[in-house]
């Protein structure tokens, strides 16, 4: 199974990737931001799961789900959003 883990955190992203490399995925690609996780999906990486912070830089994680939910070849893919953020108004 291929997982992709976007956070434009690398502590956050490293960590993220061994809690699911633990779990027994070992095919995990990572993106720095939802852009550059655009960038590969464009180009045909087809995760059968994705994980995403909700806050980065260039293309925000509810950015990048309402591109992939627009997408008849992505749309069905499970996506997970995350975030650290603690205030009312984000959660």
């Amino acid at each position: 199974m291929k997982v992709l883990v976007v956070d434009d955190d690398v502590v956050s992203r490293i960590v993220l990737m061994h809690l699911i490399d633990s779990c027994g995925v070992h095919d995990i690609v990572e993106a720095e931001d939802g852009a550059a996780a655009w960038e590969q999906l464009e180009a045909g990486l087809r995760p059968a799961l994705c994980f995403c912070d909700l806050r980065m830089p260039r293309l925000s994680g509810m950015e990048l789900l309402q591109r992939v939910k627009g997408n008849p070849d992505l749309q069905a893919m499970p996506f997970v959003l995350i975030s650290s953020a603690t205030d009312r108004d984000t959660v």
